[in-house]
C-alpha cells in the first residue's frame, strides 16, 4: 500500500507536526541556535526567542493564573516533576504530606504515587465509575482530612477521553489550601483550561507541537520545590518556540477543530455501534474530549489488531495511551472495570482529513473479522455500549458447583475470555461453568464480559487442581 493511502489516527505519543511549529523550528535554525545565556549578539537573539515562546505559552495555558513556564523532556516528565516537587513543597519534618491520586491517572503520576507509598507516605487512589469518571466525593473527602495533602487531579483521561468536572473541585481544594497538580498532557490545546491549580503539566504533543517538549507550570504562590539541576539551563530553543508557536495556531483554530473532530469521531462511533459486531465502545458518549475514541473488540488481541489494520494502511494505538508497551493490560481500562483486550485507540491529529475516517471505516470490520476467523465465537449481533456504572455482580455462592471446567492457563487474553463465551453459548441456561486463567487480564475481562452479555458473575476459587491461577465461576444467562 503506498504512503498515499495511509492514514495516522493515533496521535498520542507523537504525530505531524503543525504548520507554525515546521515554520518555527526554520527559523530558530537561522537565528536561535545559540546559547540563550550567553552574551554575544547570537546569543541575545536566541535569549528573546526563548522569553517570547515562554510569554506566549504562559499566557495560552494559563491566561488567568499567573505562573512560571518550566520545560521537560515530555509531558510525563513534566507531570513527575510537577508532583515531586508539590510533595517536597508541602510535606515537613513533622507531617509528610498524603497524596491523592485517581486509579486512571497518568503512568508518570502512578509511578510517583508507588514510589511516595513505598517509602512509608500516606497515598490514596481514589476511584472512577464504568465510562471514566472520578468519584469526587471520595477524593474530597480524602484531601480535606487532616494533615497536609497534595492532589493530583486530570482534565481529561487521554485514553477514553473522559472529561473530569473538575472546577468544582479545583475550587474546593484551592479554598481549602489544598495544592493540586493538574494533569492536561492530553487536553491542552484541544479544550479550555480552568484555573484554581498549583502546578500545571502539558505536552506539545497534543498540539501538533514537536515531541519531547513537556511544559510544567507552577502557579505563582504554589508551594512547588524541586531543585533545578545544572543542565536545567541548558533549553531547547527550537523545540520551545516550535512549541509555543503551534499552540497559539491551534488555539486560534481550537472551535472549528473540535466540532470537526467531535463529528468525525461521532460518525466513526455510530457506524461501529450500527455494522460492527461485539465492539465496546469506551468512556463517557457525551462529556469527552472531541477528538479521543476506545473501542474494545471482543475476542481478539488488541496488538494484533492494530498491527492488521496498520498492514491495511491505518495507524490506530493501543494499551495505555501513556505507557510504554509493556503487554500488560491497560490500568486505565482496568479500573473502569470495562473490556481490556482487543482495544483499539484513537486520538485524531489536528486538521485530520475525512479521508482518513473513511479509510478506517473501509478497513476495521475487515480487519477484525479476518482476526475472529482464526478463533470462531458466535456473535448476538451489534455493538455493546458499556455497562451502567450501577451495575452489580453475583455474589458468590460457595454451593455452585460447575458443572464444567475449561482451562486456559498459560494462555493470555482473549483465551479466556473466547473460551467463556463459548461455554455460555454451548450450555443450558442457569449452567455453571468455570474458567481457570492465569492472565492478570482475566481479573477484568471475566466479570466485564460477563456484564455485557448478561451472565452472572460469582466470583473466583483457587482451580480444581490447586495449580497456578484462578477459576473464574460465572453462571450462564437465564435467558
Amino acid at each position: 500500500m503506498s504512503k498515499e493511502d495511509r492514514c495516522l489516527l493515533d496521535t498520542s505519543r507523537g504525530g505531524p507536526l503543525s504548520p507554525a511549529a515546521i515554520h518555527s523550528l526554520t527559523l530558530c535554525g537561522s537565528a536561535g541556535w545559540s546559547d540563550p545565556s550567553g552574551a554575544s549578539s547570537q546569543s541575545r537573539r536566541a535569549s528573546d526567542l526563548l522569553s517570547a515562546a515562554h510569554d506566549s505559552l504562559a499566557s495560552r495555558l494559563a491566561p488567568i493564573t499567573p505562573a512560571t513556564v518550566l520545560i521537560r523532556p515530555g509531558g510525563g516528565h513534566a507531570l513527575a516533576d510537577g508532583l515531586a516537587g508539590l510533595l517536597a513543597g508541602v510535606s515537613t519534618p513533622e507531617a509528610t504530606a498524603t497524596l491523592v491520586v485517581t486509579a486512571i491517572d497518568h503512568s508518570a503520576t502512578l509511578r510517583v504515587a508507588r514510589w511516595w507509598r513505598s517509602q512509608g507516605h500516606p497515598t490514596i487512589t481514589v476511584g472512577v465509575d464504568a465510562l471514566g469518571h472520578i468519584d469526587a466525593a471520595a477524593l474530597l473527602e480524602a484531601a480535606l482530612g487532616s494533615g497536609p495533602t497534595v492532589v493530583c487531579l486530570q482534565l481529561a483521561n487521554g485514553e477514553v477521553g473522559t472529561l473530569q468536572d473538575v472546577e468544582p473541585i479545583l475550587e474546593q481544594l484551592s479554598t481549602a489550601g489544598v495544592p493540586t497538580l493538574l494533569d492536561a498532557t492530553a487536553s491542552a490545546g484541544r479544550i479550555a483550561i480552568p484555573g484554581g491549580w498549583s502546578v500545571l503539566a502539558a505536552d506539545a504533543v497534543s498540539w501538533g507541537g514537536p515531541r519531547g517538549t513537556g511544559v510544567l507550570m507552577v502557579a505563582a504562590g504554589s508551594p512547588w520545590r524541586l531543585s533545578e539541576p545544572a543542565i536545567a539551563n541548558e533549553q531547547p530553543v527550537a523545540l520551545i518556540v516550535a512549541a509555543a508557536s503551534a499552540l497559539e495556531a491551534a488555539e486560534a483554530e481550537r472551535a472549528a477543530e473540535s466540532d470537526r473532530a467531535w463529528g468525525q469521531i461521532a460518525r466513526i462511533r455510530d457506524h461501529v455501534q450500527r455494522h460492527v459486531a461485539d465492539v465496546v465502545v469506551a468512556g463517557d458518549p457525551d462529556r469527552r474530549l472531541p477528538h479521543v475514541l476506545t473501542l474494545s473488540a471482543l475476542y481478539v488481541d488488541g496488538e494484533s489488531l492494530v498491527r492488521t489494520l496498520d498492514e491495511r494502511g491505518v495507524s490506530v494505538g493501543s494499551g495505555s495511551a501513556c505507557a510504554s508497551d509493556s503487554g500488560e493490560p491497560s490500568h486505565v481500562l482496568a479500573a473502569m472495570g470495562v473490556l481490556t483486550g482487543g482495544n483499539v485507540r484513537l486520538c485524531l491529529p489536528l486538521g485530520c482529513p475525512d479521508d482518513a475516517i473513511e479509510l478506517f471505516l473501509t478497513q476495521f470490520p475487515p480487519a477484525l473479522a479476518e482476526l475472529r476467523q482464526a478463533e470462531p465465537v458466535p456473535t448476538v449481533g451489534g455493538a455493546v455500549a458499556p455497562p451502567h456504572p450501577t451495575v452489580q455482580d453475583g455474589a458468590m455462592d460457595d454451593s455452585a458447583e460447575p458443572q464444567a471446567w475449561y482451562d486456559e492457563r498459560g494462555n493470555r487474553c482473549p483465551a479466556p475470555v473466547i473460551a467463556l463465551a463459548r461455554a455460555v453459548f454451548a450450555r443450558p441456561p442457569g449452567t455453571v461453568v468455570a474458567v481457570m486463567a492465569s492472565d492478570p487480564a482475566a481479573e477484568t475481562d471475566i466479570p466485564a464480559w460477563c456484564r455485557l452479555r448478561g451472565a452472572e458473575y460469582l466470583g473466583t476459587r483457587p482451580p480444581r487442581d490447586g495449580g497456578e491461577g484462578l477459576a473464574y465461576l460465572v453462571r450462564t444467562p437465564l435467558e
